[in-house]
């Protein structure tokens, strides 16, 4: 059994409104969560608001946690759709040692379920960002350059999925949107929480 002596700090991103997108629903969901605390042995979690790529800084373990009062900690920042900024924000994040972990999350027009990346997009970008800016050209592409160009998703994709999936979650366009989708912001924010809430136990895993 494993167990943990502190709590799991965590930090979620989401980004910010760009092009036609005036208010970008990752926005939304994390400034519902901003500050939310986690109980990771399937308890209720301690706050009200309710709770689609994934990135943590930890490598995958099995989730088995001690029933102690293990909790996570949830910290939102929001990230302007600016390519030089991102560049810049994001090794930031992952190199400054305040995070166990990291959930970034976005907005992929026309999927029609949530999906779980298993790495960044570092090449392709070929539209202007809300600055007005180009990606920088790297080689015959545009996209992001250097050693960091890629930051690969270390959790267990696979098991998440397949919990998530056991929990009835699916579609990510919110009803207020798309009259037609089966969820609505609220719902979209439980799933998010609960993509939190495996990314912070496999952080226990990593920390006991």
């Amino acid at each position: 059994m494993l167990t943990a002596s502190r709590d799991i700090r965590l930090l979620l991103t989401g980004f910010q409104g760009w092009g036609d997108i005036k208010i970008n629903p990752s926005e939304l969901i994390g400034q519902q969560l901003d500050g939310a605390v986690l109980q990771l042995k399937g308890q209720p979690d301690s706050t009200d608001a309710p709770a689609s790529s994934i990135s943590a800084t930890n490598s995958a373990l099995p989730l088995e946690v001690s029933p102690s009062s293990t909790r996570a900690i949830l910290t939102f920042k929001p990230v302007r759709v600016s390519y030089r900024e991102i560049e810049k924000l994001v090794p930031q994040f992952h190199d400054s040692g305040e995070w166990d972990c990291i959930v970034h999350v976005g907005l992929a027009k026309g999927y029609e379920a949530c999906t779980i990346e298993t790495g960044s997009k570092s090449l392709g970008y070929s539209l202007k960002d809300v600055d007005g800016e180009l990606a920088p050209e790297v080689g015959l592409s545009r996209g992001v350059e250097g050693t960091k160009s890629r930051w690969d998703c270390t959790m267990d994709c696979r098991e998440c999925c397949d919990e998530l999936n056991g929990m009835g979650y699916k579609v990510p366009e919110p009803k207020e949107d798309d009259p037609t989708a089966p969820y609505t912001l609220s719902e979209l924010t439980e799933i998010v929480r609960a993509l939190c809430n495996f990314t912070a136990r496999q952080a226990v895993a990593v920390k006991a």
